[in-house]
């Protein structure tokens, strides 16, 4: 017979001359160590590895994970090795704006623990960022230099600046806070090597043309695919790029041959009056998310000068060419979207039970007004079945003229 767990217990931390107790209500092991004298304090970098390893595997939150490796150097050895990793699960965070206060310093809003925590940031300091759900943000400063950046890590990849974009716009005069500011309307994330950064392809929509372009880590210039603009959003699925207009006409980009082709068209009866469009694979389906924006100067209607008010989800149908509405009573229960200045992304509500399915996680992506400072109160949840609006987040760090809160998923492999 094999031998037990708490036996199996008892006999490490003898092995590790420490005493251990039986907790039988929780069904767990408690090691308890040796007081230190009277006067002493505990030096915790002499634990043994062993134990500290057996400790790091059952944090769940990854910000935890990370104040857990702060605490001597010892202890963050451990967390530089995915296997003491694989406990660690976590929801989408929001990286907030910078502070007038210390520009170093970036604060991150977790959905896991609803919680806001800082850190030492300093490579996104003074720099647009846009997010992503492979760990990655984006970074462009006013320098025209963009980098990939790990926010945990700080690891940088550089690309190619944005004087390499083949754009008119960049030789017409206007000031580098304009071009920083409004040139790049979204960065879209590709991998091919899970989150291996020698696997990532960079898309960029740029201009105000609103074309495509793309990169690789370690290309010179940026690339423009086909002579095609009025791109308002771009996905990486089944090996091509997939991007849906302005007219809400969705186009494949081949990577390979630089083809575009018109693939679908719009919606029957879609409004696109004042919309904004996005592409999102939910659960291996490709589908297309609108969201009805509003602006108004009369308080009685909105109280800012623009607000969401709601979104509708198509689901396309590659075989018959055409769009499928969804409605609240079959829509996306097992998924939630986070969509803004982000690659658009969803997750499932069976990997995250935190989430609520059929909810769109939604940040302000409207830059042109953003730099006005009204942009704190376009967040949102937007409830898909109830049709509802609820705030996530409401303190401090949302407004910028620069950098607004974007989403990205936490990962430091």
């Amino acid at each position: 017979m094999g031998e037990s767990y708490w036996s199996s217990t008892l006999r490490r931390c003898k092995k590790l001359k420490r005493d251990v107790v039986v907790d039988d209500d929780k069904q767990r092991d408690i090691v308890l160590l040796p007081c230190p004298a009277k006067g002493m304090t505990r030096n915790w970098s002499q634990l043994p590895q062993e134990l500290i390893g057996e400790i790091a595997k059952r944090i769940i939150y990854i910000n935890d994970f990370y104040t857990f490796g702060s605490v001597c150097q010892s202890w963050r050895y451990i967390t530089k090795h995915k296997y003491y990793y694989s406990g660690v699960r976590e929801l989408p965070w929001l990286m907030l704006s910078e502070t007038s206060e210390d520009n170093n310093v970036r604060s991150f809003f977790s959905l896991s623990t609803n919680k806001v925590f800082s850190f030492q940031l300093p490579e996104a300091k003074g720099r647009q960022c846009f997010g992503s759900p492979l760990g990655w943000v984006t970074t462009l400063g006013l320098d025209h230099k963009i980098h990939l950046l790990n926010p945990l890590t700080r690891i940088q990849i550089q690309l190619p600046s944005l004087d390499t974009f083949q754009d008119p716009l960049l030789q017409c005069g206007r000031g580098d806070f304009y071009l920083c500011q409004l040139f790049i309307k979204k960065f879209i994330f590709a991998s091919t090597q899970n989150n291996n950064s020698g696997g990532l392809i960079v898309f960029a929509i740029y201009s105000n043309t609103r074309k495509l372009a793309m990169a690789r880590p370690g290309d010179e210039a940026w690339t423009t695919l086909g002579d095609h603009h009025g791109i308002s959003d771009a996905i990486y699925y089944e090996g091509q790029i997939y991007a849906i207009t302005t007219a809400a006409i969705l186009r494949i980009y081949d990577i390979s041959s630089s083809k575009v082709t018109d693939f679908m068209p719009p919606p029957q009866r879609i409004n696109l009056f004042q919309r904004s469009l996005y592409l999102v694979e939910i659960g291996e389906f490709l589908h297309l998310v609108t969201r009805q924006l509003v602006y108004s100067t009369n308080p009685s209607v909105v109280r800012h000068p623009y607000a969401t008010l709601s979104f509708e989800v198509y689901l396309c149908n590659p075989h018959a060419k055409r769009w499928v509405r969804l409605y609240s009573s079959y829509g996306f229960d097992k998924f939630s979207l986070f969509v803004g200045a982000n690659s658009s992304f969803a997750l499932s509500v069976s990997d995250y039970p935190e989430l609520k399915g059929n909810c769109i996680y939604f940040t302000d992506d409207t830059f042109l007004h953003y730099q006005y400072g009204c942009g704190r109160h376009n967040m949102g949840v937007f409830d898909f079945k109830e049709w509802t609006i609820q705030p996530f987040y409401s303190g401090p760090g949302t407004v910028s003229q620069f950098s607004p809160p974007v989403w990205f998923m936490p990962n430091p492999w």
